[in-house]
């Protein structure tokens, strides 16, 4: 995926910052990870468990999701974050990965979706 995202203007002249899907359609089709069992979580070997741009979650449905993000400049030096999902049949591993025990055995119950808006600035709408 692209590492920024590009700005949509809303006809009310917000700016619009879209996530970035791969393997997916929409965010409907999430719901496909619905009651799914959370079998493995990883990060980047490199990269600190609390400050993590890239994470992958494998489930036990047979899907991985991996969650990215991307940030781009907006008006100045104000760079806005927003989030990357690729899903995929299966997960890929590089070998250089940490796996994060504390979400092994979660189901999943919903599937929701954040949006942040301020001063003229929207990340992420449904």
């Amino acid at each position: 995926m692209k590492p920024f995202t590009t700005i949509d203007c809303l006809a009310d002249g917000s700016l619009y910052l879209p996530a970035q899907l791969e393997g997916l359609d929409s965010f409907v089709q999430l719901d496909l990870l619905r009651g799914a069992e959370v079998t493995r979580c990883c990060i980047p070997a490199t990269q600190r468990s609390d400050l993590a741009w890239w994470a992958c979650l494998e489930f036990s449905s047979g899907y991985s999701l991996e969650i990215t993000s991307s940030s781009t400049l907006v008006r100045g030096w104000d760079e806005y974050g927003t989030i990357n999902l690729a899903l995929a049949p299966s997960a890929v591993s590089d070998g250089n990965q940490v796996g994060l025990s504390e979400l092994v055995g979660f189901v999943v119950g919903q599937i929701s979706i954040l949006r942040w808006q301020r001063d003229g600035a929207l990340s992420m709408r449904e």
